[in-house]
């Protein structure tokens, strides 16, 4: 079985995450190469992330899409995969006509979100879409039928998809997954560990609360900042620590100097053998966004056991049973606040919490069942189509 998977870039996100994944996961006899399109801001450490030599790269200029399709064409002419799979709108619009004049048997998209980037101004500004605009609505219909499967990361986008005029019957919903050997639960009293709290500068008595994901609007990672200022309790005990980057990032320092001054720290972007030793320094994790699909930052946190506290968007509800699990909260009220105060402040809830997320993901959210429901996909359709 020879598969190719496409990218629109190789940036760290929930995209590269599958793909790694797939890449990786695959049985031993089967090829699997990356192809990335829009590639002129590539970098040789996110390939090697992906674990993987079998990396292509078109080394287009985003959004120029002229002459992508005949290059797309004549890779998959030379690759020769029983699967396309494109895994982005952006490269969904050239991926999958390529895919078709080029004759491979099998044509697959994932849908992972709403798109967060607009492309009336050339595509450079990040806003809150709750759903596509009707271009990009137009866009998936008009692909639509050369699609032989769409894979959607959560029952939420499944239904938002079926709404905007997709065939459900070639839709399926598949979950994200972790790898439970990578994300173990969280031993406090590693050294390293405690090195790296010391290295940050974090201060061995305050609780951790972590704030993961891109820093961008959909994500709000302003949120967390306002609900903890919120709390006196939150500030004598605990601090903020964020993990990423992105379009927001100097704002976000700015205001954290201004309101919460030694208490907010910042660990960067991290690589992705490197998240979950990051992750471990959190007690709790916060997750605040406006929308989502189905974040895999979500999962690997639960698997190690930390407690999470999640806006009721997107595909999280389909994880997160709230009190149980995770907590769950609003966007525009402080339930996240007093979500957050009542795990800082209880230990025992907070470790219930904690190993009843580690329970939910090894039960549901497995990677390992998640990429056999995937090739069997892939082996089921093609017989179908034969």
């Amino acid at each position: 079985m020879k598969i190719a998977l496409i990218l629109p870039w190789l940036s760290r996100g929930g995209v590269l995450r599958k793909a790694s994944q797939v890449a990786l996961g695959a049985p031993l006899d089967w090829q699997v190469t990356i192809v990335s399109v829009f590639s002129q801001n590539d970098t040789a450490d996110y390939a090697t992330e992906l674990g993987t030599a079998d990396v292509v790269r078109l080394g287009f200029r985003f959004p120029e899409t002229r002459d992508v399709e005949a290059s797309l064409c004549r890779t998959f002419h030379t690759l020769a995969p029983d699967v396309v799979h494109s895994m982005h709108l952006y490269s969904d619009i050239c991926a999958v006509p390529a895919a078709t004049k080029a004759g491979t048997p099998l044509v697959v998209r994932s849908v992972h979100g709403i798109t967060q980037l607009s492309h009336t101004d050339n595509y450079r500004r990040t806003e809150v879409r709750y759903d596509w605009d009707s271009w990009q609505i137009e866009q998936e219909i008009a692909i639509d039928s050369a699609c032989h499967l769409t894979l959607a990361v959560s029952f939420e986008l499944f239904c938002r998809l079926e709404r905007y005029g997709l065939c459900a019957t070639k839709m399926t919903v598949l979950h994200n997954g972790v790898d439970l050997r990578q994300f173990t639960p969280v031993i406090t009293s590693c050294p390293k560990l405690s090195a790296l709290r010391q290295k940050l500068g974090i201060s061995p008595d305050k609780k951790v609360i972590g704030i993961v994901g891109r820093f961008d609007s959909c994500k709000d990672p302003l949120a967390a900042i306002d609900q903890y200022c919120r709390s006196l309790l939150l500030k004598n005990e605990a601090v903020l620590l964020y993990f990423g980057d992105g379009p927001l990032r100097t704002s976000l320092e700015a205001q954290a100097a201004k309101v919460a001054p030694g208490l907010v720290f910042f660990a960067g972007e991290r690589a992705l053998a490197e998240v979950s030793n990051h992750l471990a320094l959190a007690d709790v994790v916060a997750m605040l966004s406006r929308t989502e699909g189905l974040p895999f930052l979500l999962l690997e946190a639960m698997a190690m056991g930390i407690p999470v506290v999640a806006t009721a968007v997107g595909g999280i509800p389909e994880v997160i049973t709230d009190q149980v699990d995770g907590l769950l909260c609003n966007t525009q009220d402080s339930s996240a606040q007093r979500a957050l105060e009542h795990l800082v402040q209880d230990a025992r809830f907070r470790s219930n919490v904690g190993n009843r997320a580690r329970n939910t993901v090894h039960t549901r959210f497995d990677v390992r069942k998640k990429l056999d429901s995937e090739f069997a996909l892939y082996q089921n359709r093609l017989q179908q189509l034969r």
